[in-house]
């Protein structure tokens, strides 16, 4: 049987705990999205892009104050990133939230997110987004 996966009750535990086992340094290690831009391929750890900005059609991610344009659309890597607790917060942005560090009111109906280790940077919070926002934080995802 393919992937040694067992079902009689007494040889269901250890075969599907290898099988995990098996699985865990693909899962670990594939934490990355691969990008192209200018002729180049790059391979981004998740963990180290901050935001993405969609400017003329071209969307930039940003990684450690670097950004990469790229031909994806935003819709793309909102997609892919998803999983890894990004969240569209403007029309043109997708912020990661474990790098919100500060919700700032900007004007009576608007609002701006502050990122760890960004201060220059302000990232619009679209205020049909806000709710939404506060309840991905409140819940914790």
């Amino acid at each position: 049987m393919p992937g040694n996966l067992y079902y009689s009750r007494n040889d269901t535990i250890m075969p599907i705990y290898e099988s995990v086992q098996n699985i865990m340094p693909t899962i670990q290690t594939n934490n990355t999205l691969v990008v192209k831009s200018k002729g180049n391929e790059y391979v981004i750890d998740i963990q180290d892009i901050f935001y993405a900005e969609s400017i003329d059609a071209v969307t930039h991610l940003y990684v450690k104050n670097s950004p990469i344009p790229t031909q994806f659309t935003l819709e793309e890597p909102e997609t892919q990133l998803q999983a890894y607790q990004f969240f569209r917060c403007h029309r043109s942005y997708l912020v990661s939230i474990p790098k919100v560090t500060e919700i700032q009111q900007w004007t009576r109906n608007s609002y701006v997110l502050v990122l760890s280790g960004q201060s220059d940077v302000e990232i619009p919070l679209g205020k049909r987004r806000y709710s939404e926002f506060k309840a991905v934080l409140h819940s914790g995802q």
